[in-house]
């Protein structure tokens, strides 16, 4: 029944959005000033991360005001929630970081888990990614979005799971798609820096399986993770 209400609502956000209340602003819940008060910062890479990384971004802590925009997009399904949120990632990455992000070439985002993007109907980080090459666009810097990474089955929770256990978790679920198609071998194959988007990070696993899966077979690729949120 839950399950059946969820998809009712989603249904009428997409056929009325302006009515719809999973279309309400973020700003019902944080004004931008607080959320801004999360600096951004680089995540700490160690030794096999090294190898497939570059660095890893992070927009905005995962504490008060993030964490529970999240929760509201994952577990609530206020998907209008996710766009204002992308336009302030693309903010923070274009005109308030800290640091230095090189141009990407291509961005992709990490694998979605195709059950629960069937339960939700949306994908935070595809949606992350694709925001950030219109607006790039804008800024006269030509990206292209890619998906050629595969989740080949659903997996627990990587919340509710140990860093050894999302190792175990993840273990050969993280695929290229193939065969990748000869246009998008050509892409990645003139390009030099690769961002891979994902919405929040805690141990890192699931960013690094997808980095890895990609670098192995294109190992010439300067690969940037970059997260919406995260300790």
């Amino acid at each position: 029944m839950f399950y059946l209400q969820k998809q009712l609502e989603l249904f009428f956000t997409i056929v009325f959005p302006k009515y719809s209340k999973l279309s309400k602003s973020f700003e019902k819940y944080v004004e931008k000033e607080f959320l801004f008060s999360s600096k951004d910062f680089l995540r700490h890479l160690d030794g096999k991360n090294q190898k497939v990384f570059e660095m890893i971004y992070v927009a905005f802590k995962y504490e008060v005001y993030t964490k529970d925009l999240i929760e509201r997009i994952k577990l609530d399904l206020e998907w209008g929630v996710v766009n204002e949120l992308s336009d302030l990632f693309f903010e923070r990455i274009w005109l308030d970081t800290t640091y230095f992000l090189p141009n990407p070439d291509i961005i992709i985002s990490v694998a979605p888990d195709k059950k629960r993007l069937n339960q939700r109907g949306f994908d935070i980080p595809k949606i992350l990614a694709q925001k950030l090459v219109l607006k790039l666009e804008d800024e006269d810097v030509s990206t292209t979005n890619l998906k050629i990474i595969n989740k080949l089955s659903t997996t627990y929770q990587q919340s509710s799971t140990t860093k050894i256990q999302r190792l175990i978790n993840l273990n050969d679920k993280i695929k290229l798609k193939n065969p990748l198609e000869i246009n998008e071998i050509k892409i990645i194959s003139k390009a030099e820096i690769v961002w891979i988007v994902d919405d929040v990070i805690s141990t890192g696993t699931t960013i690094y399986e997808n980095a890895k899966v990609l670098k192995q077979e294109f190992p010439h690729l300067k690969i940037y993770g970059v997260v919406l949120s995260g300790n």
